[in-house]
């Protein structure tokens, strides 16, 4: 994989309570992430993550809460719609689709945007 398959809004499933809940992740091209745990409603916004990523090697992709910090790793894996992120374990598992620009809920351009301002750059 490389940064431009992965730059993009994506629906990224299992990382909320309920079985059926989906968020959406948006990695941009500078290394910045914002993930929304929810978005068939308006996300809890005390759970919204803004965080930095970086490619470790082809399979590896680590994330942090401030630029340069170490993090943590996430394994990534090719699908045939999108790609699979899981925790060191393995025992974790994050489906991630390619997210629709019609299929977005309304209120995420301008919660995206309010989250990416309020982030330091390096």
């Amino acid at each position: 994989m490389t940064t431009h398959t992965l730059t993009g809004t994506w629906f990224i499933s299992g990382i909320g309570e309920a079985e059926n809940e989906v968020g959406i992740l948006a990695l941009l091209t500078d290394g910045r992430a914002i993930q929304f745990p929810s978005s068939t409603a308006k996300p809890r916004l005390n759970q919204t993550m803004r965080l930095w990523y970086r490619y470790e090697s082809a399979t590896l992709l680590r994330f942090s809460l401030k630029y340069g910090e170490e993090g943590w790793i996430r394994t990534i894996e090719e699908t045939h719609d999108g790609w699979i992120m899981s925790d060191e374990s393995g025992i974790h598992k994050f489906p991630c689709i390619i997210a629709p620009e019609d299929a977005l809920p309304e209120w995420y351009p301008e919660l995206l945007e309010k989250n990416l301002d309020r982030m330091n750059k390096p």
